[in-house]
């Protein structure tokens, strides 16, 4: 069986992002269970070695030196030079073509995609029969990607006829909540797989305190965004405020926020910085990346998420592996991974004044890594369930055809 995983985005060996991680780590899975998988997206680089994996990368010709301009191809490019100013039935077949011609030149059994969207109008000659297509966007991300239209214009294009997505083999979404949503409002079936952690990289926890001395890191409580620099979706700005409090309060924090790419999200940074400034936390605060997420968490007290929507969790379900006390945001696919655990602490809003109040609980409730919870959390959680669900599933269509 031969498997072929496709992003839409760049894939480079220092990527951030949760659908990268996913399709890697599925990649490796399935290569794992005796299949021949190989992943294809818009580098520019032709062919790569990514954790072991063979990463292809197939830029359509038109776009090649358009994508030399924006460094890589990132939301930005995505935005400006396919979607176009507006979201449109039209931003959605161009998507479409775009990745259609980069699965022309590959011969495979079976074809996973990640993109609902860009999945709407792909044309008959790909196996539609042979794909499974999972999405990793809610309807929030899509406003957040593509423009407060997004949504609504995706599920009308869904209902026309030349609409590929109701004739792919297999619609899959992370969470039991969005299965639900999808198949309710699209009028198909979409089926939930919940992604799970790699309970082989995430598997014990390990306090730095010399990568803390790096950083400047003393007696400080060490609060940790691990999430990418996207401030409207991620909430960097609810951290940050949150953190003034508990400063004006006399703690002595540091927030680290961990996924800066500038390529990506240089234009959000003004704004960060002059937030920074304004809560006076200039000291206070590090906005960094780190090659090896693990860095991250063994360097800080508590994880933080406080997400405004989230189709999955995959950051909060790191931290919970490794045992870490971990304070969220009560969004429906954050409470559906973690509710049950007692390292994991919802706030109850949205607002920078209940994550400081939460916070504080925490901190009062001692900041100590739980390891019975975190061990019940990777067995449950574990990552293989979830590639034996997708497994199984191309097996199932190969039979079938």
């Amino acid at each position: 069986m031969k498997v072929l995983f496709h992003l839409g985005w760049g894939l480079t060996p220092d990527f951030v992002g949760g659908t990268e991680r996913f399709v890697l780590n599925l990649a490796k899975g399935i290569r794992a269970r005796g299949a021949d998988t190989f992943i294809v997206c818009s580098n520019l680089e032709e062919e790569q070695l990514v954790e072991g994996i063979t990463v292809y990368g197939r830029v359509p010709p038109p776009y090649h030196s358009r994508v030399e301009q924006y460094g890589y191809a990132n939301e930005n490019f995505f935005r400006q030079e396919i979607i176009g100013d507006e979201f449109t039935e039209g931003s959605m077949r161009r998507f479409s073509d775009y990745v259609s011609k980069q699965l022309d030149p590959f011969e495979t059994d079976i074809f996973h995609l990640n993109g609902f969207v860009y999945s709407t109008f792909l044309p008959d000659r790909l196996p539609l029969d042979r794909t499974v297509v999972t999405n990793h966007e809610n309807p929030e991300e899509l406003a957040n990607y593509w423009g407060e239209n997004a949504f609504p214009v995706f599920c009308q294009a869904v209902t026309e006829q030349t609409s590929s997505l109701p004739r792919v083999r297999k619609r899959v979404v992370p969470s039991r909540f969005y299965a639900t949503f999808f198949s309710e409002r699209l009028g198909i079936d979409v089926s939930p797989i919940p992604l799970g952690i790699d309970i082989d990289t995430f598997q014990v926890y390990r306090r730095n305190e010399a990568l803390r001395s790096e950083y400047g890191i003393s007696d400080e409580i060490v609060f940790l965004l691990p999430s990418r620099f996207d401030i409207r979706q991620k909430g960097h700005d609810i951290a940050v405020k949150a953190s003034s409090i508990l400063k004006r309060k006399g703690l002595k924090i540091k927030c680290i926020f961990s996924g800066y790419d500038k390529d990506t999200y240089e234009g959000n940074r003004a704004d960060f910085d002059a937030l920074v400034d304004t809560e006076n936390l200039r000291d206070d605060v590090i906005l960094t990346r780190f090659d090896d997420i693990r860095d991250a968490y063994s360097i800080c007290d508590i994880v933080i998420s406080p997400e405004r929507f989230c189709s999955y969790g995959l950051s909060i379900s790191e931290s919970l592996a490794l045992g870490l006390p971990t304070v969220m945001t009560p969004i429906p696919t954050y409470r559906e991974i973690a509710a049950s655990y007692g390292h994991a602490h919802f706030t109850r809003d949205l607002s920078p004044e209940e994550l400081a109040s939460t916070l504080l609980e925490v901190i009062a409730s001692g900041l100590e890594p739980s390891i019975p919870e975190a061990e019940r959390f990777r067995s449950e959680n574990s990552f293989e369930r979830c590639v034996d669900a997708y497994y199984g599933l191309y097996k199932g269509i190969l039979h079938q055809n």
